[in-house]
């Protein structure tokens, strides 16, 4: 099965075409809003060499491909595994040379896991933790529902709520507030009680084999244990993502289960007229998370709700321009303090519009931005989006 992911090889042609223009950098210039935040790219702006860039490391592809460079050393790992995988340079690629780096990116990680030199050690941590606990954690998978509220097990429902490992564990009160919300509008739907990490940090870090062995659980839990099941319902947009293009590419036509993302799921109801919500005098901004933006291209049903019932400010990068959060890619757990930073630099952006909230809509967004948060000389209040609705609704 993980032969339908192209090898390193296969990108020759991609990273000769690479013109080191640096476009990866920086946001947009079209749609630049404030010259005070054009930086794009988290690895670039933390460790300031041309290296850590999307277009640095196309060049170190290159050199692994040709076998011209060293392989492996310390810096090289480093300069690996700090992306964030967060797609910026994708999307700026888009309008130019339609390469995609983070494709290369991670099939390069691939190639070290391969060659026993990669991941991290980070990383290998949290795999043996996937491999044991079924989850990032290091928590004990008997206890993934312990702190879950009126949750539903429902063999018949045509709707599985997915929670993740995060949410699951860590930001327990972004799941919670979904199973409010499921309940209140009687929703038919099901939690699985014997659901697994969805394989984001491990197809993120180049650890296909094993990504694929939760995936392959996952399916088959879901078509044995739930057949009558139409849609699989997210709150994580990195869960959301995982299904939507790794287990899709992987299992290709034979998963043809709808996913939906709990903001598309409200966006729906509320313009459907189910929910009706209160108005409030609040300036709210919101965060779009990678794995929801850049990956999956949902942009505006998070805002469309947002829009129902506060007042939506944007920060001055946006859309397909928004700084990432800075913990995805396998780099909170390798490269906290960059993951920090990355963090820092978002709320400093919310504050300078004066925001009252910055919504996002990923537990993992809003863990790093929370722990950001305690640092902060000022803070500011960060909620995710099915908390405030659970609170109106």
């Amino acid at each position: 099965m993980a032969d339908q992911l192209k090898e390193l090889r296969d990108f020759h042609e991609d990273v000769w075409h690479c013109t080191k223009c640096f476009c990866c950098a920086y946001v947009n210039p079209y749609y630049l809003e404030d010259e005070d935040y054009y930086y794009g790219c988290p690895a670039g702006k933390y460790f300031e060499f041309d290296s850590h860039h999307a277009s640095g490391r196309m060049e170190i592809a290159r050199g692994i491909i040709e076998e011209e460079i060293p392989y492996p050393t310390e810096k090289l790992l480093e300069i690996i595994y700090s992306c964030t995988t967060c797609g910026l340079c994708n999307a700026n690629c888009s309008f130019l040379k339609d390469l995609e780096p983070v494709e290369v990116i991670e099939a390069v990680r691939r190639k070290l896991v391969e060659d026993g030199i990669g991941p991290l050690p980070q990383h290998k941590k949290f795999a043996d933790s996937i491999e044991k606990n079924h989850n990032a954690y290091q928590e004990n998978h008997d206890k993934r529902l312990k702190k879950i509220n009126n949750a539903k097990i429902n063999p018949e429902a045509e709707h599985i709520y997915y929670i993740g490992c995060t949410s699951s564990y860590r930001t327990i009160e972004i799941a919670n507030a979904t199973i409010k919300i499921l309940n209140k509008l009687d929703y038919d739907y099901t939690v699985g009680d014997d659901e697994w990490c969805c394989g984001s940090p491990l197809f993120r870090t180049g650890q296909t084999e094993a990504g694929i062995k939760v995936m392959e659980h996952n399916l088959k839990t879901i078509k044995e244990k739930f057949p009558n099941a139409k849609s699989i319902l997210f709150s994580c947009a990195g869960c959301y993502r995982t299904f939507k293009t790794d287990y899709k590419k992987l299992y290709g036509s034979d998963f043809d289960v709808k996913l939906v993302h709990i903001s598309e799921l409200l966006q729906t109801l509320i313009k459907n007229g189910t929910i009706k919500l209160s108005i409030k005098d609040i300036n709210i901004t919101y965060h779009d998370p990678c794995h929801l933006g850049r990956h999956c291209d949902v942009y505006e049903p998070p805002r469309d709700v947002i829009e129902s019932f506060s007042n939506l400010i944007e920060m001055p990068r946006n859309r397909i321009n928004a700084w990432c959060c800075g913990s995805g890619g396998g780099v909170k757990s390798a490269f906290n303090d960059m993951a920090i930073a990355t963090a820092l630099d978002r709320l400093e952006e919310a504050r300078s519009i004066n925001a009252d909230i910055l919504m996002s809509t990923c537990p993992f967004c809003k863990l790093n931005l929370c722990q950001a948060n305690d640092q902060a000389d000022e803070k500011i209040e960060i909620l995710d989006l099915v908390e405030f609705i659970a609170k109106i609704l």
